[in-house]
């Protein structure tokens, strides 16, 4: 498998909360969970208004569900 292109934590996040793809997707309001695999997967990225949304349901922080390219470290991105 290729690496991820938008490395995240959204899966962890999930599986720590107990939540499957298909609960969490339906606290989106999403149709179907296949987005929110993309996203876990590190294939596409959420638009902000949904990544606000996973971090509620998640009880996190937007910015702690996303990782930082490390080629970016110390750059502040606000």
């Amino acid at each position: 498998m290729n690496k991820p292109k938008h490395p995240n934590s959204i899966r962890e996040r999930r599986l720590a909360r107990g939540l499957t793809q298909r609960e969490l997707s339906d606290l989106l309001g999403l149709r179907c969970e296949s987005r929110l695999s993309r996203w876990e997967n590190g294939l596409s990225l959420p638009s902000t208004t949904n990544l606000i949304e996973i971090a509620r349901s998640l009880r996190a922080r937007p910015e702690e569900l996303i990782e930082a390219d490390k080629s970016c470290k110390g750059i502040n991105i606000s």
